[in-house]
């Protein structure tokens, strides 16, 4: 026990019994009071000290923890100890491993300053560069799968699909036309899988045969309807895809069974009993607009080409070309004037 404190001269130490406080009224009551209950709730929870251990030092861990929980619900927080991470930084550093769509990190930068470097000199360097810029980016294609999965495709196809379109965009980057690898990257990984959407999701699923073959029909048909200008018949389509007569046949069969026309949907006035053939209408579309686009520049083929069949935005386009984006939207208003100008006239 620590001794105790000796009265001052004259003044005789009196020890207080346990029931002097009921002699005492008035305001000093209530404090001393509180003093008291003060004082029992912490003697409860003060622990009893340890044998052999210094003064000061008994029970640390318990007072510790004390402290610590009352920190946690009263809401403050302490710095954490040199040395270790809390939990706000290891989820920050953890969101940081991976670059997301539009966001193109020190590493990334890193990354693409090695490619444009190998680029200049080609061979292995260059190989083993755009390897490394692909395992990189691969979470990008991965966000971008996820995303258009909910429209009813498998999240493999889709991922499979994302990165095709991911290696085209580190193949076909040109850091002069687009400093920002993601800006020209993300427009070009989505139009990869638009197009797989337009070539396999239908409303009934064609055999794999077919399906792999018509995209070799559908360009060997538009081929051949520019260079003839005419609709070419199956037997030529087929010695321009490469694929057996049956298949071409198929195909078509399946353009039609699989994608049925809705119930709900509005007629027009020359889908009724006694329209013309549409086949035939349509070899005058694509004649029509094979002369037309003979009028047009290579440059403004090129950026219509992009924008509408690659599904590229606007910015995207110019960043290829080497223009801004309001050009581009000049260039593509240009064009269709002229188009439309074409075909009023014929």
């Amino acid at each position: 026990m620590l001794p105790q404190p000796s009265a001052p001269p004259g003044i005789q130490h009196v020890r207080p019994s346990a029931n002097d406080h009921r002699m005492i009224t008035g305001p000093s009551a209530s404090a001393a009071r509180r003093h008291r209950r003060s004082r029992s709730r912490s003697d409860r929870r003060r622990p009893p000290a340890i044998a052999g251990s210094p003064s000061g030092t008994a029970a640390d861990s318990g007072t510790d923890d004390d402290r610590r929980a009352g920190r946690m619900c009263s809401g403050r927080r302490r710095p954490p100890r040199e040395g270790v991470l809390d939990m706000d930084t290891m989820v920050l550093e953890h969101s940081q491993v991976a670059p997301g769509p539009g966001q193109d990190d020190e590493r990334g930068t890193e990354l693409m300053e090695r490619l444009a470097a190998a680029a200049a000199t080609g061979g292995s360097a260059l190989a083993a560069a755009q390897d490394d810029v692909i395992q990189y980016y691969l979470p990008v294609a991965g966000r971008i799968a996820r995303r258009y999965s909910r429209r009813g495709a498998p999240v493999d196809d889709l991922e499979q699909q994302a990165r095709l379109g991911l290696v085209q965009a580190v193949q076909r980057w040109q850091p002069d036309r687009a400093p920002s690898f993601l800006a020209y990257a993300v427009p070009t990984i989505e139009g990869s899988v638009k197009r797989w959407f337009r070539d396999h999701l239908t409303m009934v699923r064609r055999p794999r045969a077919t399906q792999e073959a018509a995209p070799l029909i559908r360009r060997a048909r538009e081929e051949l309807a520019h260079s003839l200008g005419r609709e070419p018949d199956d037997h030529e389509v087929a010695a321009r895809a490469g694929v057996a007569l049956e298949q071409v046949r198929e195909s078509d069969r399946a353009g039609v069974t699989c994608n049925p026309v809705s119930l709900e949907s509005q007629l027009l006035p020359d889908a009724l009993v006694g329209a013309g053939d549409g086949r035939l209408e349509r070899v005058e579309i694509r004649r029509d607009l094979a002369s037309a686009w003979t009028v047009l520049t290579l440059r403004e083929r090129r950026v219509l080409s992009l924008h509408f069949w690659d599904d590229l935005s606007q910015a995207a386009v110019g960043e290829m070309i080497g223009v801004s984006q309001m050009q581009v939207s000049r260039i593509i208003s240009k064009a269709v004037g002229k188009l439309s100008a074409e075909l009023s006239v014929a």
